[in-house]
């Protein structure tokens, strides 16, 4: 094992979504109805600094702190 070296891993960067795909994005999931109003907090939590995809699926209603109106 001493002489193996470890594999080479290309970094790649994650493609940010410009503002114009995030407006399209919302002005898709516009709406008053429950699957409209879900995709549009589902799309604001993703864009929100700091969560993650897996983080977002393993949600509970019990994460949400509805007085502070954060997750």
């Amino acid at each position: 094992m001493a002489k193996i070296r470890p594999p080479r891993v290309v970094e790649q960067p994650v493609e940010v979504l410009a503002d114009d795909d995030i407006r399209a994005l919302l002005k898709a999931a516009k709406g008053n109805g429950f699957n409209e109003v879900r995709d549009s907090a589902i799309i604001m939590v993703l864009i929100a600094p700091g969560v993650r995809l897996g983080e977002l699926v393993g949600m509970k209603l019990n994460d949400i702190i509805w007085d502070d109106e954060t997750i």
